[in-house]
């Protein structure tokens, strides 16, 4: 093995040089806090978000007959939340409304200033209102919008919902464990952009017993709970770049500066590995300085590894 480089070997070292330092300057991963549940993978994210703008020609013909505006609705997000704490620093005056979804609280909110501006626009009025709590017939009008969102929102998740009730002060608002025994802390998290009632603001939906499409019969069921006892065991996950076969002569040949291919694309994603197992896929990415993988798939079970 020649321990030269040769132009060619030169130009590759910094091809790959420039596409990492490009990979990793557009790639960075945020850190996962774990406290927060999550169970959809960014396909299943991305499909949400496509199926709920599918249905957003509706929601802004609704919007545009009750308001007479040319207003216009935007999927802005779509992610996963716990519901802990969701509302903790939530100050009167609000404009919130609680339904329930499969038996669990779900809920929309606008913030007051734009609720009171889009109301008082209803009742006549356009000019700079200040943020103060509604009165009942303005309660009235704004649960017929809320009403309009969350059945388009609703809908294009395939959810059925329960009627609207208008909450008046954070104290009222129903916590997600008053669902009983089969409360879930997890809800998915969608925020619609509105747009010509005077200024932008975003209407925040947080849904409960949202299930991502699968045509797969075995991503349909759920993994079996694990023990308590195994909780704190460590497993050792890795990710595997590539590899290549090279004869033995060259491997006791190697030299700084020569360069050995792993027969895989930077594009390709990466193979998660838990103790040895295929577990799912990443892409490569940094976190505060350091090499990290960012989840792009993971397997349905892990299968080997229990």
């Amino acid at each position: 093995m020649s321990t030269n480089v040769e132009p060619e070997e030169a130009e590759a070292i910094n091809a790959l040089v420039e596409e990492e330092s490009s990979v990793e300057k557009s790639t960075a991963v945020v850190q996962r806090d774990f406290r927060q549940p999550q169970r959809f993978n960014s396909k299943s994210i991305g499909d949400f978000q496509k199926a709920i703008t599918r249905r957003l020609p509706e929601l802004e013909k609704a919007l545009r007959e009750t308001f007479k505006l040319p207003i216009s609705a935007e999927v802005m997000e779509v992610d996963e939340v716990g519901a802990e704490g969701l509302f903790d620093k939530l100050e009167a005056p609000i404009a919130l409304a609680e339904f329930e979804i499969a038996g669990q609280p779900a809920w929309i909110r606008w913030s007051i200033r734009a609720a009171v501006k889009a109301i008082e626009h209803l009742l006549g009025s356009d000019g700079e209102p200040e943020p103060r709590k509604l009165s009942n017939i303005e309660n009235y009008l704004l649960q017929d919008t809320f009403g309009a969102v969350t059945g388009v929102i609703t809908k294009a998740l395939e959810l059925e919902s329960t009627e609207l009730s208008m909450i008046e002060t954070p104290e009222e608002i129903a916590g997600w464990q008053e669902a009983g025994e089969e409360a879930e802390e997890h809800r998915l998290f969608v925020a619609i952009r509105i747009e010509g009632l005077g200024e932008s603001s975003v209407i925040h939906l947080y849904l409960p017993g949202v299930q991502a499409r699968s045509s797969s019969a075995a991503s349909e069921k759920e993994a079996a709970p694990l023990p308590g006892h195994l909780h704190t065991v460590d497993v050792e996950l890795g990710a595997h770049l590539g590899c290549s076969e090279i004869p033995l002569n060259d491997l006791l040949s190697l030299e700084l500066g020569d360069v050995i291919p792993l027969g895989t694309l930077l594009s390709e994603p990466l193979q998660i590995l838990v103790e040895g197992f295929e577990c799912g896929t990443a892409e490569m990415g940094t976190h505060n300085g350091n090499r990290a993988i960012r989840v792009i798939e993971v397997s349905p079970r892990l299968d080997g590894i229990a």
